[in-house]
């Protein structure tokens, strides 16, 4: 028994296509930050990402607008992840 499927609006495509582009951007991110992080908070950063990315996928086939969501979750946490460490771990035992 086949699921019930809803038409993709042509415009929650484009949205879509958008938040792909910005989690690819974070890809490229979480990649340079092999110069500012050691090793292990790279893997975190690199796990968080598959995880959102996934995260992504799994929401844009049931919520269309909703494909933003992880991409911003990545934003955040990217950042709050690279402060904390700085703030409190020095760096991250660099």
């Amino acid at each position: 028994m086949k699921a019930a499927t809803t038409p993709v609006d042509p415009r929650h495509k484009w949205l879509a296509l958008i938040a792909a582009a910005v989690q690819l951007a974070m890809a490229l991110l979480v990649v340079a930050s092999l110069l500012l992080v050691v090793g292990w908070g790279v893997t975190v950063l690199v796990v968080a990402w598959i995880v959102s990315s996934v995260w992504a996928l799994r929401i844009w086939r049931r919520h269309q607008l909703a494909a933003f969501g992880p991409v911003a979750a990545m934003l955040v946490f990217y950042f709050a992840f690279l402060n904390i460490g700085d703030m409190f771990l020095d760096g991250f035992g660099a």
